[in-house]
């Protein structure tokens, strides 16, 4: 399946590594909206950890959480990452 991911702003991902209680309200807002939650980079450092899974998204809804995502201010990139080809 593939990955919604997302690149948070650096004062975003710093709140959002600290738990979801401290994301921005919008970007809380439309997470809940899709009953979708944030995977945290684990070991991330620099830029890396700015990255996030989008979990818990239904397929069918993916476009339209990244469309959601992407037009938010602590969200630098939005995009939907392909399944992993065998080769």
């Amino acid at each position: 399946m593939p990955d919604l991911m997302i690149k948070l702003s650096d004062k975003a991902a710093r709140a959002a590594a600290k738990g979801r209680g401290r994301l921005p309200d919008d970007l809380a807002r439309i997470l809940d909206d899709f009953e979708a939650r944030l995977g945290a980079p684990t070991g991330a450092v620099g830029e890396a950890r700015q990255y996030f899974r989008v979990d818990n998204v239904m397929p069918e809804k993916l476009e339209a959480l990244r469309s959601a995502l992407e037009n938010l201010s602590d969200v630098e990139a939005a995009y939907i990452k392909p399944d992993d080809a065998a080769p």
